[in-house]
């Protein structure tokens, strides 16, 4: 534009004039969307921005009296919507992955919850199943008993307790044959604490 057409278009913006403003548009657009593109990567968001800039642009039409000026406004604008999408997509990737962890962990626990409660719930069975002498030796060391302890409530010898706890154990390693079950209740066995509200 010759430098008299470029003050006539400034004043004629400055007092509002749709067609000034549309021209400046037409003149600025296309350099103002490529820009906005290659910082943010996409060009939805890069077209929403450059029409931002415009709108805020007209808005402040008073304020520029050069198009160097209303130029610079415009890079200036856009460069600053395009670093605030890039934080704000940046802090919600941020947030997405710490909700999938959180999600995933949660998830995980429940399966491992679910998994040992169904695991228990076998070994509870089978216990169940056990002779009457030897059931009741094992609920008994399942409760947190000492070997002396159930001498003494059940009135038998403590060789007889150890020897129906034997008994007892190959019994369930054959009715349990899954080697993790058998794994999980001799763990269980020592931490009697946990098999409790399970009684």
């Amino acid at each position: 534009m010759a430098e008299h057409q470029d003050k006539e278009l400034v004043e004629n913006f400055m007092r509002g004039d749709p067609k000034a403003f549309k021209e400046i548009y037409d003149v600025y657009f296309n350099r103002i969307f490529v820009f906005a593109s290659k910082i943010t990567g996409t060009k939805e968001e890069a077209e929403e921005i450059t029409l931002d800039s415009f709108a805020k642009l007209f808005k402040m039409h008073e304020r520029f009296e050069s198009l160097p000026n209303i130029q610079a406004f415009l890079y200036v604008s856009t460069r600053n919507a395009c670093f605030n999408y890039l934080r704000h997509r940046q802090l919600m990737e941020s947030k997405k992955k710490e909700w999938l962890a959180v999600n995933l962990e949660t998830e995980n626990w429940l399966e491992i919850n679910q998994i040992e409660g169904e695991m228990l719930k076998v070994i509870h069975k089978t216990i169940e199943e056990l002779p009457q002498g030897c059931k009741n030796i094992i609920k008994m060391y399942l409760e947190g008993l000492d070997t002396r302890e159930i001498s003494n409530r059940l009135h038998i010898s403590i060789p007889t307790v150890r020897s129906q706890k034997r008994y007892a154990i190959q019994l369930l390693r054959t009715a349990l044959k899954n080697r993790l079950l058998i794994i999980l209740f001799l763990i269980l066995l020592y931490l009697p604490a946990r098999l409790l509200s399970f009684r």
